[in-house]
Formats: C-alpha cells, structure tokens, sequence
C-alpha cells in the first residue's frame, strides 16, 4: 500500500555497506486519520537514495515541511514502511521548508 504522510524532515542519513546504499529520514510524522494523535511523532523511515539526493546540504533548509510518498511491506509479520519519494506540489516543486522554532 503507498500513501502520502505529511512530515518534518530533520535530517537524513546516507551509508553504503557492502556495496548496498542505505537511507534513513529522522522525521516527525504526521498521521491525519489517527484519531489518537494530535501532532507530531517522532520516526525514522527507510528510504530511497533519490531521496536523500533530493535534500540540500544546507543545514537551515531543516526542519523542512515535506508530504512524503510512503509504501508500507508487510515482512514477517510487521509493517515496514519506507520513503520511495518526496511528493511534488502542483507546481512540480518540494514544500517550503518550515520554521525552525528561534532559541530564546
């Protein structure tokens, strides 16, 4: 199943084990139909290397206000779910990076 998530992308991490790239997104997700959340939770999804070549290298691009395009697989027994793509605006373009709360 795939389905879009609004999320904050905090930051992605980029590793090659083994001749394998491996993507991982610190985000803070958003679920609209989960009555029981009001918010944001904290997660980390797997993801697809274009993905992460998607992202700047520019630290106040983050947190950035993204709706990411996520599959959910079913292996033994659990959900996984995992980023294959950064959903475009109508536009053709990412969403704006969001505020990043100021330090008092």
């Amino acid at each position: 199943m795939q389905f879009i998530m609004p999320a904050l992308v905090l930051g992605a991490n980029h590793y090659h084990i083994d001749g394998v790239d491996h993507v991982s997104l610190s985000v803070m997700e958003a679920d609209p139909s989960d009555n029981s959340l009001k918010g944001y939770r904290p997660a980390k999804l797997k993801a697809n290397l274009t993905v992460f070549q998607e992202l700047t290298d520019q630290l106040s691009d983050f947190p950035k206000k993204v709706n990411l395009v996520v599959q959910n697989r079913v292996s033994k027994n659990t959900i996984q779910q995992s980023c294959i793509a950064i959903a475009k605006d109508d536009n053709g373009s990412n969403s704006k990076a969001a505020t990043a709360p100021k330090a008092s």
